[in-house]
C-alpha cells in the first residue's frame, strides 16, 4: 500500500470516528483534520504561531481553539487496530498544540514514537505498562505523568523546557536508549518530581544544563547502562530527600558537577558506580544533616571532591569502596563540612590541609587505603593534625596504624615510628589505665619511644651516669667510699664507678671494692642513690634490650 492510500485511508477512518455530520457524509473538524493528514504522511502537525511570542506554553490558556487536540484522538492513533496499521514510521509528531482531557495509553502497545514538540497537556498523561517506539516532549509542559513499568524502545526527551508539574512516574520503565532531561523541570513540591524507582536504561540520563527537580528525584534501585549526568543540575527539597539513589547501579560515570546544586540529602547508599564519582564546583546544602550520604557506596573508579566543592552539612561514606583515587581538595567550606570516611575503603588517598574540616568533624576509624599521593601531605606533624580532627573521646589507635602502614610502604620509616609513637602517647590522654599501664604509657615507655625509639635510653643513661659521678665524687671528697678487700683493690675511680654501678652486664671491677659507709656521715644516703642508680640500670637495659629486639612496641 503506498503511502499516500494509507493516508487517505486513515483520514477516512478518522473521519468515520471523530467527523461531524454534514450534507452528504462526515466531515472532521479543522485540527482533526490538520492531525489526521499529517499523521497520514508522516509529516509534522505544527500548530504554532508565526509570532514566537504567542507560542509560549505558559500561556497556552490563550491559545485558540485552532490550536486544541482532543486527548482520545491521540487515544485513538495509538490504540484502534486498523489506525495503527496506517500511521507511518515516523509516527505521530505534533508541534504548537494543547492537548485537552488526560491522554489515557495504559498497556498499549503503539509500534512507533510519539513526539510533542513545545506543546501542552492540560491533564495527566496515563501511560502505565504501555510499549512505545521512543517518547518525545521536548519543551512540552504537562501535569503529572503516570508510566509505571512503560517500556520504551528509543530514548524518551524530557528536555529543552519540558515542565511538569505533577510527579512524573517511571517506577521499572525500562528505556531501551537514553532518559534526556537536560533544561528542564520538575514540580512536586510536596512528593516525588522525578520517580525512577527500579527504572532501567540502557543509554545515559541526563539530568543536567538547567535540570530543576522540585521536589524529590528517586532513583532508587535504578540500573543505568551510561553515565548519570546531572552537570548544571539543580535539585531542592530543602530540608528533606534531593535525590535518592540507594541500591542504584551506574555502569558509567556519575557527575555532579560545576553548577550541580542540592538542597536536601543526596542520598547512595549501597549504590554502584562502574566509573567515577565526580563532584567538582558542586554545592550541597543540608545544614547538621547529611547533605550526601554514600555508606556502602562502590566506586569502581575515582572519587573527586575538588575544584570549589562546597557542602553545608555531612558528607558520609562509611564503608564505602573506591578503586581509585579520593580526592578531597579545594574544598570552599571545610569549616561547614562532617566528613565520615568510617570503615571505608580507597585506593589513593588525596587531600590537601586547607580543605580538611574543623576539628571534631573528621571520621577516620576503620578507614583503608593503599597509598597517599605524593602531592597531598605525608609529613608525620600534618597528619597528626590530621587525625587530630577526629570526633569522639574514645581511643582509635586503628587510625594511626593505617597511617604508620602507609608511610612505611612509601619509604617513610621515621614518620611512621612518629605516629606509632603518637598512638600511644593519644592512649594515655584518652583511657583509663591501670597502675602498671600508667608506669608504662608514662614513663617507661616515652623513654624508649614505645619501642620505636630505644636508642633514647643511651641519653637517659648518660644523664644518669653524669648525675651520679656527681654524687660520688662528692662521696669520695668526704671520705664516704671505702675499699672492701684489704690492701688489693684497684683504685677509685669516680666516672669507672658509676658506669659499674649502672651497668648490669658490665664489670669494671670498681663496686665490687668500693662501696659507701653507712656509718660515715651522709653514707647511709649515698648507699640509696647507689642502689637507686643499680636498679635503674637494669630497668634501662632491659628495656633497650627490649626495644632493639622490637619486644615491647605498642
Amino acid at each position: 500500500m503506498s503511502e499516500r492510500t494509507g493516508g487517505l485511508e486513515l483520514v477516512e477512518l478518522a473521519r468515520e470516528r471523530f467527523g461531524r455530520e454534514k450534507e452528504g457524509g462526515k466531515e472532521l473538524g479543522p485540527v482533526d483534520q490538520k492531525l489526521f493528514e499529517s499523521v497520514a504522511k508522516g509529516e509534522l502537525a505544527d500548530f504554532s504561531d508565526e509570532k514566537e511570542e504567542n507560542n509560549d506554553p505558559e500561556k497556552a490558556g490563550d491559545w485558540g481553539p485552532g490550536r486544541v487536540i482532543e486527548a482520545d484522538r491521540i487515544e485513538w492513533l495509538c490504540t484502534d487496530p486498523k489506525a495503527l496499521k496506517l500511521v507511518t514510521h515516523r509516527g505521530i509528531g505534533v508541534k504548537g498544540a494543547r492537548v485537552d482531557g488526560e491522554l489515557i495509553l495504559q498497556f498499549a502497545r503503539i509500534p512507533f514514537a510519539i513526539d510533542f514538540l513545545r506543546s501542552v497537556f492540560g491533564k495527566d498523561i496515563y501511560l502505565q505498562y504501555a510499549e512505545v517506539r521512543g517518547l518525545y516532549l521536548v519543551g512540552t509542559h504537562t501535569r503529572g505523568i503516570w508510566a509505571d513499568g512503560l517500556k520504551v524502545e528509543g530514548c524518551v526527551f524530557l528536555r529543552d523546557e519540558f515542565k511538569a508539574e505533577g510527579e512524573v512516574r517511571l517506577p521499572g520503565a525500562r528505556i531501551g536508549g537514553n532518559l534526556e532531561c537536560d533544561g528542564s523541570e520538575f514540580i512536586n513540591e510536596e512528593g516525588m518530581a522525578l520517580n525512577g524507582d527500579g527504572l532501567k536504561v540502557d543509554g545515559c540520563v541526563f539530568l543536567k544544563n538547567g535540570f530543576k527537580g522540585e521536589g524529590e528525584v528517586n532513583l532508587i534501585g535504578a540500573r543505568i547502562g551510561g553515565n548519570l549526568e546531572c552537570t548544571k543540575g539543580q535539585f531542592i527539597n530543602e530540608g528533606k530527600m534531593a535525590l535518592s539513589g540507594d541500591g542504584l547501579k551506574v555502569e558509567g560515570s556519575v557527575y555532579f558537577m560545576n553548577g550541580f546544586k542540592a538542597e536536601g540529602e543526596v542520598r547512595l547508599l549501597g549504590a554502584r558506580i562502574g566509573g567515577s564519582l565526580e563532584c567538582d564546583g558542586s554545592e550541597f546544602i543540608n545544614k547538621e544533616e547529611r547533605a550526601l550520604s554514600g555508606d556502602g557506596l562502590k566506586v569502581e573508579g575515582h572519587v573527586f571532591f575538588r575544584g570549589g566543592f562546597e557542602v553545608e552539612g555531612k558528607v558520609s561514606l562509611i564503608k564505602a569502596t573506591i578503586g581509585g583515587g579520593f580526592q578531597w581538595w579545594g574544598i570552599k567550606s571545610q569549616k561547614e563540612v562532617e566528613l565520615d570516611l568510617r570503615s571505608a575503603k580507597i585506593g589513593v588517598l588525596w587531600d590537601e590541609e586547607k580543605s580538611w574540616p574543623g576539628e571534631g568533624k573528621l571520621r577516620l576509624h576503620g578507614l583503608v587505603y593503599d597509598e597517599i599521593d605524593d602531592e597531598a601531605p605525608t609529613d608525620s606533624k600534618r597528619r597528626l593534625k590530621w587525625l587530630g580532627l577526629q570526633g569522639g573521646n574514645g581511643f582509635r589507635p586503628q587510625p594511626y596504624e593505617q597511617l604508620a602502614g602507609v608511610l612505611k610502604r612509601q619509604g617513610k620509616d621515621k614518620e611512621a615510628e612518629e605516629i606509632l609513637i603518637a598512638k600511644n602517647e593519644d592512649r594515655a590522654k584518652r583511657e583509663k589505665l591501670t597502675w602498671p599501664e600508667k608506669c608504662w604509657y608514662y614513663f617507661f615507655g616515652r623513654i624508649i619511644g614505645y619501642g620505636y625509639r630505644p636508642w633514647r635510653a643511651l641519653w637517659v643513661a648518660a644523664v644518669i651516669v653524669v648525675w651520679w659521678i656527681v654524687v660520688f665524687e662528692l662521696a669520695d671528697w668526704g671520705g664516704v667510699m671505702k675499699h672492701t678487700q684489704g690492701k688489693n683493690h684497684p683504685e677509685f675511680n669516680v666516672v669507672a664507678y658509676s658506669v659499674d654501678a649502672f651497668a648490669p652486664l658490665v664489670d669494671l671491677q670498681q663496686v665490687k671494692y668500693w662501696l659507701p659507709n653507712g656509718n660515715e656521715p651522709y653514707g647511709e644516703a649515698v648507699c640509696w642513690f647507689l642502689w637507686i642508680e643499680i636498679a635503674v640500670g637494669w630497668v634501662l637495659t632491659l628495656l633497650l634490650v627490649a626495644g632493639v629486639t622490637r619486644l615491647v612496641r605498642t
